[in-house]
């Protein structure tokens, strides 16, 4: 065999490992970003994105007062006084938000006090239902922590089509970090960020942010909703309200991972890797050639 061809054969070899090792390395991209919603903590708000639960018109409240809420537009709390009334208090007219989107609604929730139902003989499951998707038809998906249990929920019209529970010790006066993660039909919640419920298959129902308060007194601080992957960011950011402008643009701290805002991020990152491979092939090229070419010099010396 000729000196030439086992250079050739070599060289073809060292482009098939680098193209090898440039398609793993984008797979294992890939995969990552697509699988946040088993992160172990609660993914990053892609930079620039804005709070959404600044662009609401009007918060409704099925109680007529009942309840006694309050909501507090700068700091984003809200809560009510009377812990023996029932009640579905919702954000209207958040904008930027739609049914194929994955967004992320994220709030501490206290509860301080709570009532037994006498009628159903019911002293477990008091407190605030959070409702992130559902609309006004009685059809709506819930995520709660109960006295002693935690559990997720989906009714249509009423009537109940799915659920979990977990055992959970939820105390009185004590704040839980609740950060819920919806897709269309998939759902991630982490509490206290700890990755804590992974549910895929949700009914395909419209954003819905609020809650349903059940007998009991609580507080839901430091309200956010992001979408993950917006249309527009620079429109949304002309619709916020009240809040601070270097709050709006805040990004979670301590947690693992980036998620990507558009698909033009993720192009940006396989071009790099694959600018890397590039690098990496010509380095290669370049080491078994010049030995050839010095080789040639001292040969025709």
């Amino acid at each position: 065999m000729s000196v030439l061809r086992q250079y050739t054969i070599r060289i073809l070899a060292i482009i098939s490992v680098t193209v090898m090792l440039a398609t793993a390395l984008l797979c294992s991209i890939c995969s990552a970003e697509e699988n946040f919603f088993l992160r172990e903590t609660p993914p990053e708000i892609p930079k620039g994105n804005i709070n959404l639960i600044t662009t609401y018109s009007t918060i409704s409240d099925t109680s007529n007062k009942a309840l006694e809420i309050s909501y507090d537009k700068l700091n984003h709390i809200l809560q009510n006084k009377v812990d023996d009334k029932n009640g579905f208090v919702k954000f209207e007219g958040i904008k930027g938000l739609k049914m194929s989107d994955t967004y992320m609604y994220r709030l501490k929730l206290t509860v301080f006090s709570a009532q037994p139902n006498p009628e159903y003989n019911d002293s477990t499951s008091q407190g605030a239902r959070i409702i992130f998707r559902g609309n006004d038809n009685a059809s709506y998906c819930f995520f709660s922590l109960f006295s002693s249990s935690a559990s997720y929920y989906s009714y249509i019209e009423n009537s109940m089509l799915g659920s979990k529970t977990v055992t959970f010790d939820r105390e009185l006066n004590k704040e839980y970090d609740i950060c819920i993660l919806t897709g269309p039909t998939e759902l991630s919640v982490w509490v206290d960020n700890v990755l804590f419920m992974h549910e895929t298959d949700m009914p395909n129902f419209e954003p819905y942010i609020g809650a349903q308060i059940y007998r009991s007194s609580v507080k839901l601080a430091d309200i956010e909703v992001y979408n993950m992957a917006p249309d527009d960011k620079d429109a949304l950011a002309s619709e916020e309200k009240n809040v601070d402008v270097l709050t709006s643009y805040k990004e979670f701290e301590g947690v693992d991972g980036k998620l990507p805002s558009t698909e033009t991020d993720l192009l940006t990152r396989a071009v790099i890797w694959l600018s890397v491979a590039v690098a990496a092939l010509l380095a290669l090229l370049t080491a078994v050639f010049i030995p050839i070419i010095k080789r040639k010099k001292g040969a025709s010396k």
